[in-house]
């Protein structure tokens, strides 16, 4: 979505993950809360 105040802190978390330096982990609830912001974000 490249949300600004966003941006900078999950691209360090998205590359950790990449690397194999940390593993990430999200719950169900977060598919739901992605839907509606990318829903809000598109009217």
């Amino acid at each position: 979505m490249n949300r600004q105040e966003f941006v900078k802190d999950s691209s360090v978390v998205w590359k950790l993950c990449e690397t194999n330096q940390a593993q990430g982990y999200i719950t169900t609830l977060s598919f739901a809360n992605m839907m509606y912001i990318m829903r809000k974000e598109n009217c």
